[in-house]
């Protein structure tokens, strides 16, 4: 599981850049690109419309909003958080719109993944950085079975607003949130009008109408883009996922994202793009892909419509039946 990516850059704020073409857009003057930006979700969160520039800039000031909402309700950082009282006191019956959506899909992505997608996985996280930063090295492999013993999505029970886990048991949503917060602030710039738009958190988008030119940032070398041309994503949902961007070691052999069925990093993909029908969609499938097997990552990505372009290891690319349609 992952807690940051970035493996897609937008050439304007993370990567895209906006080409004006006709379509419903805010207000009656000539349209324009606006963009607001907000650090939220650990990461700077952009959000930019096609339209009058006023109303535009409040529809995107309305959209950070929601972005700002979810983080408050789902955040680990935050002791208050939805999520942080549920950690904490092991149950909870009222549990927010924004948790209930997470992590029913997290489960049921965990349930498709086989368990290579796992919201209960955040006692491995906890004890491998814990371990590189006290110790600066690994956990053994007695201390990872430990805490495996405590990750496994089926003790979750979740029952409407209600939800239980059992002792020692805790979630993290850090691999779908922030996904959920894009789709959420996509949703709120529509209510108010915009169509052409676009939000962006690090590698997770929110993509509506219009034309926007992404380009890959290279996972091997991550200063530098990878060598083809700018893409034209659908409108749906865009996810990264990569270890470069937080390795506990030089080789990247470990970093912050984690197979929970053994505690190790993956090590045969260096990055992973996934074009999906949402944004919470292509989060997660952003983690999960990035952790199976090439072979099952291909296989669950078209079983469930999206489109997933790789970077192996040695630099070779992989894609999936539905990458090259959707422009990866």
């Amino acid at each position: 599981m992952t807690t940051r990516r970035q493996f897609i850059e937008i050439t304007a704020a993370l990567g895209a850049s906006l080409a004006v073409s006709p379509g419903r857009a805010l207000g009656a003057m000539a349209p324009q690109k606006v963009s607001r930006t907000r650090l939220v979700l650990g990461c700077a969160v952009r959000a930019t419309v096609l339209g009058e520039p006023r109303a535009a800039g409040e529809a995107c000031d309305f959209a950070l909003d929601a972005v700002t909402r979810v983080d408050d309700e789902l955040s680990l950082f935050l002791p208050g958080s939805a999520l942080s009282r549920l950690n904490r006191e092991g149950s909870t019956d009222q549990a927010p719109e924004s948790l209930r959506i997470c992590l029913a899909h997290a489960l049921e992505m965990a349930r498709a993944s086989e368990g290579a997608f796992d919201p209960t996985v955040e006692p491995l996280l906890q004890l491998v950085a814990r371990s590189f930063r006290e110790r600066g090295g690994p956990p053994s492999e007695d201390e990872l079975a430990s805490a495996r013993a405590k990750v496994g999505f089926t003790q979750v029970w979740m029952s409407g607003s209600r939800v239980r886990l059992p002792k020692d048991v805790a979630l993290t949503l850090n691999a779908i949130a922030k996904g959920y917060a894009m789709d959420e602030a996509r949703a709120a710039l529509q209510a108010h009008g915009a169509s052409e738009v676009l939000v962006a958190a690090s590698g997770d988008m929110a993509v509506g109408q219009g034309r926007w030119n992404l380009a890959m940032q290279n996972p091997l070398r991550p200063d530098e883009l990878l060598e083809r041309p700018p893409f034209h994503p659908p409108p749906g949902g865009m996810g990264a996922s990569g270890g470069y961007m937080n390795s506990f070691t030089l080789d990247r052999s470990w970093h912050h994202i984690l197979d929970p069925r053994t505690g190790h990093s993956p090590t045969h993909f260096a990055g992973v793009v996934v074009s999906a029908s949402s944004a919470i969609e292509a989060d997660a499938l952003g983690t999960a892909t990035l952790v199976l097997p090439e072979k099952d990552a291909v296989a669950l990505a078209d079983a469930r419509g999206a489109a997933l372009f790789a970077v192996r290891k040695d630099g070779s690319e992989v894609h999936s039946s539905r990458a090259r349609a959707a422009g990866l």
